[in-house]
C-alpha cells in the first residue's frame, strides 16, 4: 500500500492535469481522489522508472478503481463516469500526455504554487530540486542488537 501510495503522490500533479482535461465537471471530493489515485498510478507506471511493488496492468488499475468506487453505496453512480475516464486515457494517452507539456505541475508533479516558489527562491536549482524531490528514499535497514546480530541478519538475507 505503501509502495502505490508514493507512486501516486510523485505523480499526482499530472494526475490533477489529465482529470482536468478528462472531466469537464470535477467530481465530488470521494472519487475525484479515486480517480486521481488511479490516473496517478496509470502515469507511474509509464514512466521512465516504474515504482517496485506498485506496477500493475492498465487493466487491472480501471477495474480495481471501478470496483472501488461501486463498494461505497453513495458513490456507486460515480462508477461509469470513472471508467469512461480511465478508458479514455488508455485510448488517448499520447494525445493526452503530449498535452501536458509546458505545464509546470504536471511535468514536475508539485504544485504550482511550490514551484513557482522555488524558482523565485533557487532561481539556479530549483528544476533539480523538484526532480530530486521525486525520487524514491533509499533503503536503510538497521539491526536491533538486543534482538538479531549482524551476522544472523546477513544469513538470514542471503537466503532470498
Amino acid at each position: 500500500m505503501q509502495a502505490i501510495t508514493f507512486a501516486v503522490l510523485r505523480h499526482l500533479g499530472q494526475a490533477h492535469a489529465l482529470r482536468v482535461a478528462l472531466a469537464q465537471k470535477k467530481p465530488v471530493p470521494a472519487a475525484d481522489a479515486l480517480l486521481m489515485a488511479a490516473l496517478g498510478l496509470l502515469c507511474a507506471q509509464n514512466a521512465d522508472h516504474p515504482p517496485p511493488g506498485a506496477v500493475y496492468a492498465d487493466h487491472v488499475i480501471v477495474s480495481q478503481a471501478v470496483d472501488a468506487i461501486k463498494r461505497q453505496p453513495h458513490l456507486v453512480a460515480q462508477s461509469s463516469f470513472i471508467n469512461a475516464c480511465l478508458r479514455r486515457f488508455l485510448r488517448e494517452r499520447t494525445q493526452l500526455m503530449a498535452s501536458l507539456r509546458g505545464n509546470l505541475e504536471a511535468q514536475f508533479n508539485h504544485p504550482l504554487w511550490w514551484v513557482r516558489q522555488l524558482q523565485k527562491d533557487w532561481p539556479d536549482h530549483w528544476q533539480a530540486l523538484l526532480q530530486g524531490n521525486r525520487r524514491s528514499a533509499p533503503l536503510t535497514l538497521r539491526i536491533f542488537e538486543q534482538k538479531c546480530s549482524l551476522a544472523g541478519m546477513e544469513s538470514a538475507l542471503t537466503c532470498y
